[in-house]
């Protein structure tokens, strides 16, 4: 005699029931993604649209907007076009802007040490002297003391590319010489 063989559709439904329950569950334990929202920032500097330091602004603008895609706006307004240039701080204080691009001298009549920050050189400093200053030294604790005490709270960032002095004077300066 013959054993009856068994059906193997028993088999064939229960590994695709399994391979369905497998898959809803991990479509249970996936993250729902969404899409965030765009922030927008508003900028302005304190240069008119055509001058170069505006595009520079600009230029910073546009590669932080494609490095976040849709969910970071960077927009950069001209000087003048929601505060005057030289009041830029107290329009980024105040909250009637998100940030600003100027230079720290131009606010020179509120504090007069902020003039330390103007363009070089300063006090015997070429401008990457200057930045190792503002950063290696005591600079920057300076500088965010001189903005507390004219009560201003501000993010500050000198990632501008300095030119440095070419001259024989400095090249020799450099070397242990005098010029």
């Amino acid at each position: 005699m013959t054993e009856p063989t068994k059906s193997p559709v028993p088999r064939r439904r229960f590994l695709k029931k399994a391979a369905a329950g497998a898959a809803a569950a991990g479509a249970l334990a996936a993250p729902a993604v969404s899409r965030a929202q765009t922030t927008s920032l508003r900028f302005q500097s304190t240069w008119p649209s055509k001058d170069i330091f505006h595009e520079y602004a600009q230029d910073f603008a546009k590669k932080v907007n494609d490095m976040a895609g849709s969910r970071l706006k960077i927009e950069v307004l001209p000087a003048g076009a929601v505060v005057p240039a030289f009041q830029l701080l107290e329009g980024v204080a105040k909250g009637t802007l998100d940030g600003g691009h100027g230079v720290v001298a131009y606010h020179y009549g509120k504090q007069s040490a902020l003039a330390l920050w103007g363009s070089g050189p300063g006090y015997g400093m070429d401008p990457n002297m200057l930045l190792a200053w503002h950063y290696y030294g005591e600079g920057k604790a300076l500088l965010e003391e001189i903005y507390k005490s004219i009560n201003v709270d501000v993010c500050r960032s000198s990632t501008a590319r300095c030119r440095r002095n070419r001259s024989a004077g400095s090249r020799n300066r450099w070397r242990g010489s005098k010029s």
